[in-house]
């Protein structure tokens, strides 16, 4: 028997998804000693997996168009950061580091992306009326 599932539940299913790896994310950058040289693969693969998980959240949002709303522009946001982030831990031991800090602010703000998605959105051309129409 197959089972299918309605577009909203596939999408909270994939808001709940990047969560989770967000908060992996989180846990693993508090488990790698302050004074190590560098950081375990388990934080690699955590911020990798946290990265793809945010994405798959932003192509989903806006495959249909620029989206005016507040949950798309907050998971771009978390998106954006977490990549400028792991960017930079690649580069700095002591940007790495700003992982316990930097963690827990991306999950508030995904929780906050993931509560507020079901609101009622616009798109950008419909939201910017006579401007852009």
């Amino acid at each position: 028997m197959l089972v299918t599932m309605s577009p909203a539940m596939s999408y909270l299913l994939l808001h709940l998804a990047a969560l989770a790896a967000l908060a992996a994310m989180t846990v693993a950058a508090y488990g790698a000693p302050p004074e190590s040289t560098g950081r375990p693969p388990r934080f690699w693969l955590s911020s990798l997996v946290a990265l793809a998980g945010t994405s798959a959240v932003v192509w989903v949002a806006f495959s249909g168009g620029w989206r005016a709303d507040l949950a798309p522009a907050l998971w771009l946001t978390v998106a954006v950061t977490l990549f400028m982030f792991v960017l930079g831990a690649l580069r700095s031991v002591a940007l790495a580091r700003l992982a316990v800090v930097l963690g827990p602010y991306l999950l508030v703000l995904a929780a906050l992306a993931a509560v507020w998605s079901h609101a009622p959105g616009a798109t950008a051309t419909s939201a910017a009326g006579p401007w852009l129409g």
